[in-house]
């Protein structure tokens, strides 16, 4: 049954990057949506899904999916960096500074590993 998930999964994301080279947003977060539904953890999804929001301006909904990427992998670098531009961009600095260097850190992170 997991596998069948994940094939799922793979396949609406699949659709979904068709539908963004398409310029298709709506369509892309609705099969980005279809992928979380088979696999709710799934990080590139998630981040997929978050900077779909982003680019169309939705930012609640670009914060409310890196939070949720976050409690996932708390050192997803692009959740980080993208919730630092959307905190920078609500003027709420200190936050935003927070972020930006925990996303530094878990860049530094893996360069330290093998």
């Amino acid at each position: 049954m997991a596998s069948a998930k994940g094939t799922m999964a793979r396949i609406c994301s699949e659709l979904a990057r068709f539908y963004e080279e398409a310029k298709d947003d709506d369509k892309a977060i609705k099969c980005y949506a279809e992928a979380l539904r088979a696999d709710e953890v799934n990080e590139d999804a998630m981040v997929a899904a978050a900077r779909v929001h982003l680019r169309r301006g939705h930012h609640d909904e670009c914060m409310t999916q890196c939070e949720t990427l976050l409690r996932v992998n708390a050192t997803h670098e692009a959740a980080l960096m993208m919730l630092a531009d959307l905190l920078f961009l609500q003027q709420q600095y200190d936050d935003a500074t927070e972020k930006y260097e925990g996303g530094a850190a878990a860049r530094g992170a893996r360069r330290l590993l093998p």
